[in-house]
């Protein structure tokens, strides 16, 4: 039942990941990649999360896109043991969100770089080369 209850989870985001690619190619937007880049990075494939959140940093049409776009690359680089780049994404996302008024979004920002997404950063550990994740 846990291996189906896996299987079914990860078909999802598969699904998920092919409809914001048609989504990208179709109206290529800041906020579609952000998200693409959201669900590649809850599937550990952090080299295509990159790739979605440094595309979405170029299409940037106001500060809040920019902002969830800074945060999702910190997230990545944190998990690629990259703590200089990772703060200062971190911290790029927190000034926009305050500059916003969004301050649990900049808390969170803050927090990044102490748990990204969720997880404890020894759970963490990517190969940079393939972004895909590597065993402790």
């Amino acid at each position: 039942m846990v291996v189906a209850g896996h299987h079914l989870k990860v078909r999802v985001y598969a699904e998920a990941i092919r409809a914001y690619r048609r989504a990208v190619e179709m109206q290529p937007a800041a906020k579609i990649h952000t998200t693409l880049g959201d669900v590649y990075r809850t599937v550990h494939l952090y080299r295509f999360a990159a790739e979605s959140y440094r595309q979405a940093l170029r299409l940037a049409a106001d500060e809040a896109d920019r902002a969830a776009a800074e945060l999702g690359l910190g997230q990545v680089e944190y998990v690629w043991r990259r703590f200089p780049s990772a703060a200062t994404h971190f911290q790029v996302a927190r000034d926009v969100y305050l500059k916003l008024g969004l301050r649990q979004e900049a808390e969170e920002a803050a927090a990044g770089a102490r748990s990204p997404a969720g997880e404890s950063a020894g759970d963490l550990r990517a190969s940079p080369a393939t972004g895909e994740p590597r065993r402790p």
